[in-house]
């Protein structure tokens, strides 16, 4: 049974250096590369949750762990979630930049389209509907 509290202890601490990865990746400016390295790291992270989600059902719950072991678990949680919001801040962040682009980008394309396009001449054409 200590064994595996042992690992229940080292797959929190593993996700949480997971989590510290994906911390220092939204720090920096978005592009291809980082995003797929946050996903590569998100798919570890589940399935290491899934490593824990396992051992909890062998060790009969949080419940079944003794109070130490509880509390060192509740202490990584803590960590996790803190790491969770910081993530989620700064992903928002990149999402409201990206957005924000987005709008400036669509905006420019209107203005453009409304003075004839890329290739205007200075001439202007006239066109005289028939009435009916």
């Amino acid at each position: 049974m200590h064994k595996r509290i042992g690992d229940l202890t080292d797959h929190y601490n593993q996700l949480i250096q997971i989590m510290r990865k994906q911390y220092a990746i939204v720090q920096q400016e978005p592009d291809t590369e980082s995003l797929n390295d946050f996903g590569v790291l998100s798919t570890e992270f589940s399935i290491l949750a899934a490593k824990v989600d396992a051992e909890l059902a062998l060790l009969g719950g949080y419940e079944g762990l003794p109070a130490e072991s509880r509390h060192s678990i509740e202490a990584s949680l803590q960590n996790m979630l803190s790491l969770g919001n910081d993530i989620e801040r700064q992903m928002e962040f990149w999402y409201q930049n990206d957005s924000s682009t987005m709008k400036k980008i669509k905006m420019q394309q209107t203005t453009l389209r409304s003075y004839g396009g890329v290739n205007n001449s200075d001439s202007v054409a006239l066109y005289i509907d028939e009435k009916k």
